[in-house]
């Protein structure tokens, strides 16, 4: 009976580990396509900080308006998004992008569009503000330019 307690408490203690894994995450944000003039500070929101408006604000140390914050999230799946000031900006996602998750009301009404994050290790998010990929700088075909 002891041997098997010591496998059982081993085993659970290993589930607790690998299902609890911590990863740093650095979401990063060009912010070049939007009007300087219209935020100050963006930040990153989520389910995993409960869409908590500045509680995540993000920095710009070198000043190249692509904007970052980094922090620790455990395995899983998240879905999140840039806003600016305390919500009094936020992304409006094309419900056709690839890296966003589609929220409906209890009658099949698009809700929310959100970005979709799926953690399985460290991970760097590098986008354009609105976009699912990195900003194409000199290209002005959005299709052409993959933004």
């Amino acid at each position: 009976m002891k041997l098997y307690n010591l496998i059982l408490i081993t085993a659970l203690s290993f589930f607790a580990i690998y299902t609890s894994a911590q990863n740093t995450v650095t979401f990063q944000v060009d912010m070049s396509t939007v009007d300087s003039s219209t935020f100050t500070t963006p930040e990153v929101n989520g389910n995993f900080n409960g869409w908590c408006g500045s509680c995540a604000s993000m920095t710009d140390a070198n000043g190249d308006n692509i904007w970052d914050i980094t922090m620790d999230l455990a395995n899983g799946s998240y879905e999140f998004k840039f806003s600016a000031d305390n919500w009094n900006i936020e992304e409006n996602l094309d419900s056709s992008l690839s890296c966003v998750a589609l929220g409906f009301d209890s009658l099949g009404v698009l809700g929310f569009v959100n970005r979709e994050l799926k953690l399985l290790s460290d991970t760097i998010i590098d986008v354009c503000w609105e976009s699912c990929n990195a900003c194409v700088y000199g290209c002005t075909d959005p299709i052409a330019c993959n933004f």
